[in-house]
């Protein structure tokens, strides 16, 4: 019998599906039109710049990958994890450009079906705000990587005002694709309490907002009035012990 997390999790899962099949019907040029991942992979090896990775000879996972995720532009043992996967294995489109080295794999952040210990790097990108349960996601990563590993997360927070907001929205059930959603200083309890933070950033509130309120997509300027728009918090973190 499902419960309600497992319930919310499903309509956001659905959700989440849908985007993809209308993304894939728009593409024209496979790398042109997911060249975000790429653009992605990039800032990210600039972040672990100084800590002597040697991306050739890591391994890596990626939770919540969607249907290629930037493991594809990495080198190195590199597997993607995804709840959706099987249906993106179905969309010629938005796996034309996988590479075959990388592992592809159906399943939930909150049942990584790996040993402890088996990763060196985890790449979490725009993921907690969609998971079932995301503090065991949490613990699940924690459990998967090496000793001195690393997890790459990043989150969408709002404004205090807006996490009150964004609550309102969803029990109306008016943001189906995210069942969660945070603030800066309940990221930083929930997630860097296990771990030590080698770097963290938070995108400028003041700067977003100039920039979305002269927008002409109604949808984002609504957000804006709301007060429910998110912002970027990049963590480093890294496992101690």
């Amino acid at each position: 019998m499902q419960d309600d997390k497992e319930k919310r999790w499903l309509i956001a899962q659905e959700h989440e599906k849908k985007y993809w099949v209308k993304a894939s019907n728009k593409i024209e040029n496979t790398d042109r039109d997911l060249s975000y991942y790429k653009d992605r992979c990039e800032q990210i090896k600039n972040s672990f710049h100084g800590l002597g990775v040697n991306w050739a000879e890591v391994r890596i996972l990626e939770i919540g990958s969607g249907p290629l995720g930037v493991v594809n532009y990495m080198d190195g043992d590199c597997y993607a994890l995804d709840p959706l996967m099987d249906s993106y294995n179905n969309q010629k489109k938005l796996i034309a450009n996988r590479r075959r080295s990388v592992t592809y794999l159906q399943g939930k952040g909150e049942m990584l079906p790996f040993e402890g210990s088996f990763f060196k790097i985890v790449f979490m990108i725009n993921v907690l705000d969609h998971c079932m349960d995301p503090k065991k996601t949490v613990d699940e990563t924690y459990r998967v990587l090496a000793s001195n590993g690393y997890l790459y997360l990043v989150v969408n927070v709002r404004s205090k005002y807006g996490f009150f907001m964004r609550n309102i929205m969803e029990y109306f059930r008016l943001d189906k694709g995210h069942p969660h959603s945070y603030t800066k200083n309940i990221v930083d309890s929930e997630v860097r309490r296990n771990f030590e933070t080698i770097s963290s950033h938070l995108e400028d509130f003041k700067e977003k907002k100039r920039r979305i309120s002269r927008n002409t997509v109604w949808r984002e300027y609504l957000k804006y009035i709301l007060g429910v728009n998110g912002y970027r918090y990049t963590l480093l973190l890294e496992k101690m012990g």
